[in-house]
């Protein structure tokens, strides 16, 4: 009996030591692969009227730099961050929102569709994105 539970104990802990060994692995392989990604929030800002006009710029409630929108055969879009519940917790996911340029200068655009002043836009990242991709976000050091 005192043999049996001996071997019982062992090979509990030898499932325990390969399943957090496991657990490493996947954390490891995560957190090489996974995209680190700045972000920026969408804001207020001025258009500017182009210089042979004596128009200031026209104001828009939602702006973003020109350099942070893409492109594709169906317009334009933007990556936002996401939160989303995964096995190992709470995940962010790159995902893809598309947009209408309302007016654009040399550094800001004007957009419409389905963004807020609290989404986090991804403005670069270290590897390539695609839609739905988890990414981890860049510390702010703060």
């Amino acid at each position: 009996m005192k043999r049996a539970r001996k071997i019982y104990g062992i090979g509990v802990a030898v499932f325990f030591g390969w399943m957090m060994m496991l657990t490493i692995f996947v954390w490891y392989q995560r957190a090489v692969n996974t995209p680190v990604v700045n972000f920026i929030y969408p804001h207020q800002g001025t258009i500017k009227a182009p210089a042979h006009t004596e128009s200031k710029g026209e104001a828009y409630q939602v702006c973003l730099p020109t350099d942070v929108l893409d492109l594709d055969a169906r317009g334009y879009f933007v990556y936002v961050v996401e939160a989303r519940q995964g096995i190992l917790g709470n995940t962010n996911i790159a995902v893809k929102r598309r947009i209408e340029v309302l007016a654009m200068d040399d550094s800001l655009a004007a957009v419409e569709g389905n963004l807020t002043a609290i989404d986090k836009v991804i403005s670069d990242s270290d590897k390539e994105i695609y839609d739905g991709c988890p990414i981890l976000l860049q510390d702010s050091g703060i």
